[in-house]
């Protein structure tokens, strides 16, 4: 069982490292774990195909409880600041949610974020509940559980400076989350190869941390130079975004 539950975990986070933008709205959201489930093992291919539709409209819930319902403990799941833990590495973060707690204490997470642990409590609730085939409950998490690793690939859900505002950038986070993709989203290429297994998942979901943190200052400076040659011009959020968009992507 916990063989197979990797095997989401891998799934999920291949699609995300596949499409062309490293962000999501609730389009990306759903079109991520939508996409991931046809990349399932057939064990468990059939059981989340038939379930399609709620994995793929419920991937949005952890938002809603964020902003709709106000709910203040979801806020710190979405997001970690690294450099207000001052990484240098995973070997140097605490390994599990607990232990995050025992150093830096609750008021440190709850402002700095506790994204990559919380994934990790996500995947132990998943487990325990598949063990116990408890099908309403696996939908759940599942749907959870792909809207925690998609954040994870979004460079700008890493970093303190998370909305352009120590740049003078303000606005950039909803810009590249969201307006991007609905505009471009069909050129995304969200087929991936088949799930496989991660033996460590503490380890993945660092090694994805870490590769969407080396992003964060590609896409702000990126988004800065473009935004330059645009001075005293107007221009749409089309017209613009697609040259973000391309200029991004260039190898």
């Amino acid at each position: 069982m916990r063989k197979l539950l990797r095997a989401v975990f891998a799934v999920i986070t291949s699609i995300s490292f596949n499409t062309h933008a490293y962000a999501w709205g609730e389009w990306g959201h759903q079109h991520i774990n939508k996409a991931a489930i046809f990349t399932l093992p057939p064990s468990l291919q059939i059981f989340f195909f038939n379930h399609a539709d709620y994995l793929t409209y419920e991937s949005v819930v952890p938002d809603i409880r964020k902003y709709t319902m106000a709910d203040k403990a979801e806020f710190a799941r979405h997001y970690i600041d690294l450099e207000e833990y001052n990484y240098s590495s995973a070997v140097d973060m605490p390994s599990s949610l607990k232990d995050a707690v025992g150093r830096y204490g609750d008021s440190t997470l709850n402002k700095s974020g506790i994204l990559p642990w919380y994934i990790e409590v996500m995947m132990d609730k998943l487990a325990a509940e598949m063990k116990a085939g408890r099908a309403a409950e696996i939908l759940f998490l599942a749907a959870d559980l792909g809207h925690y690793i998609a954040d994870a690939h979004m460079p700008l859900h890493t970093s303190v400076n998370h909305d352009g505002q120590l740049t003078d950038q303000k606005g950039i986070h909803a810009f590249w989350e969201s307006q991007l993709p609905e505009l471009f989203g069909y050129t995304y290429n969200l087929h991936t190869a088949n799930a496989h297994y991660i033996k460590d998942i503490n380890k993945e979901v660092w090694t994805i941390i870490a590769h969407s943190h080396s992003l964060a200052d590609t896409l702000l400076t990126t988004e800065r130079n473009l935004k330059s040659k645009f001075k005293g011009k107007v221009y749409t959020t089309d017209a613009f975004g697609k040259l973000l968009k391309n200029k991004f992507n260039q190898p």
